[in-house]
């Protein structure tokens, strides 16, 4: 489906979901964030996990994406000593030019204002242009850990696991959209 099909298809469902439960299945995870208030991910005709969107982000651990826009003189180990003391779990992700973005965990987001009135006083000498943070999307978190997971959050319904793990758990399903 070209873009603009996709846009006007992506509208049309959400003026009709009111009052409605729709299924529906997409290799898209983007699309699934954005038209599921559950999403199931199902691999080898098998359910693997059941949430809304905040719940597997917060499962997948992703978190945010902190990108800053630097000078020549930036010092990238002198960031990410500086984020690793105010935010636990900083962690490098890209490094583009002058274009540097670093993961921070949702578990630290009460730092945050802290760490952003340091950037803003003392951005000349971090070597900083401009910076900005995100949420990290669905697709985002599912290519970086590659991995399925075997966790569903309180409103979800079916076996977990391999058939022969004693380990399956049950849990109850309402409406969402399977990816």
């Amino acid at each position: 489906m070209d873009p603009y099909s996709r846009r006007f298809t992506w509208e049309l469902l959400r003026r009709q979901k009111a009052g409605r439960c729709i299924v529906l299945t997409t290799h898209f995870m983007d699309e699934a964030e954005v038209l599921g208030d559950r999403i199931a991910i199902m691999a080898k005709g098998q359910l693997q996990c059941c949430g809304s969107p905040l719940f597997l982000k917060k499962h997948y651990g992703v978190g945010y994406t902190l990108t800053i826009c630097t000078t020549p003189d930036f010092d990238a180990q002198h960031m990410l000593q500086l984020l690793s003391a105010s935010i636990p779990g900083a962690q490098p992700l890209s490094a583009n030019g002058s274009e540097h973005a670093f993961r921070l965990p949702f578990r630290s987001s009460a730092h945050f204002a802290d760490t952003f009135d340091m950037f803003d006083r003392e951005q000349q000498q971090l070597g900083i242009v401009t910076y900005g943070i995100s949420v990290t999307t669905l697709e985002e978190g599912s290519h970086a850990h590659k991995r399925t997971c075997k966790h569903a959050d309180e409103s979800a319904t079916a076996t977990f696991g391999d058939s022969s793990s004693t380990s399956a758990r049950v849990v109850r399903i309402v409406g969402f959209v399977c990816v």
